[in-house]
């Protein structure tokens, strides 16, 4: 399934609502719909506030694929000028300034995290395993 969706906050609760849908139909079994639908808000949340080039005829998508054992969602930020890095997480700056917090909780929330930077675009990848670390 592919989503594309308008860089704006506002959007934001209804892509939730349509996963959150998608994941109960396609996967009703799916017991990690919960920790996906808020490491996919997280991601959305942070590419909206944070990205300072991206503008509104510019979409991210966001894919998502299931197999028996886990589900894939790969979520693309257009315009990235650089590539976050996701080891940047300082127990002491989050308690502060809360600096890292996002990509804390997803690589603590999925069983799998990766980004990278492909052709000036942002690449989020997470995996959520059926009955996988947050259980």
């Amino acid at each position: 399934m592919l989503i594309t969706i308008i860089p704006l906050k506002k959007y934001i609760s209804f892509i939730k609502h349509l996963l959150k849908k998608k994941i109960e139909t396609d996967a009703p079994d799916f017991n990690g719909l919960i920790e996906t639908v808020l490491c996919v808000d997280e991601l959305l949340v942070n590419i909206i506030e944070h990205n300072k080039n991206i503008n509104i005829n510019e979409k991210i998508s966001l894919k998502l694929g299931f197999t028996n054992e886990f589900l894939l969602v790969e979520i693309t930020e257009p315009a990235a000028e650089n590539t976050p890095d996701k080891k940047d997480f300082d127990k002491d700056m989050f308690i502060t300034k809360y600096k890292g917090a996002g990509f804390f909780f997803i690589e603590n929330t999925a069983d799998e995290f990766s980004v990278e930077n492909i052709g000036g675009k942002n690449i989020y990848r997470f995996k959520i395993k059926n009955n996988g670390k947050h259980q």
